[in-house]
């Protein structure tokens, strides 16, 4: 699964602040907010075609309040992979280095001409249970 952090999945992309200012680390997400969700796109992009051969599960990004992305002020990603082997985790290394490889190549892409557009995978809203 790929996790990108925000406490609300309505207020956390209308209320962006861009001035140099002190910010709470509950809000330190919302600056690279857009760019999170861009790189999870990116990733969720680079390894759907090996989901679609079976190799593996792949869920659609989420936005949750994941404990180890708080206070995180720029762009930030968390994958969990779950193992039925212990020593299978090589296995996703050339994986997700290829997701790295493509957000990186993104990012040049995007440095290097005025606002290249990726299509994203839509935010899923939480589920309240």
């Amino acid at each position: 699964s790929l996790f990108y952090f925000v406490y609300d999945p309505i207020a956390d992309f209308v209320s962006k602040n861009q001035s140099y200012a002190w910010i709470p680390y509950s809000n330190a997400h919302i600056v690279a907010l857009d760019t999170s969700v861009a790189f999870s796109s990116i990733l969720y992009k680079t390894l759907q075609p090996l989901h679609q051969q079976g190799m593996f599960q792949l869920h659609t990004p989420k936005g949750l309040p994941v404990k180890p992305l708080i206070g995180i002020q720029a762009p930030a990603v968390l994958c969990e992979i779950g193992l039925n082997n212990k020593d299978a985790w090589h296995l996703f290394v050339p994986l997700l280095t290829e997701g790295v490889v493509s957000i990186v190549r993104w990012a040049q892409q995007k440095s290097a001409t005025p606002a290249p557009e990726i299509e994203t995978v839509q935010p899923v809203a939480p589920t309240v249970i």
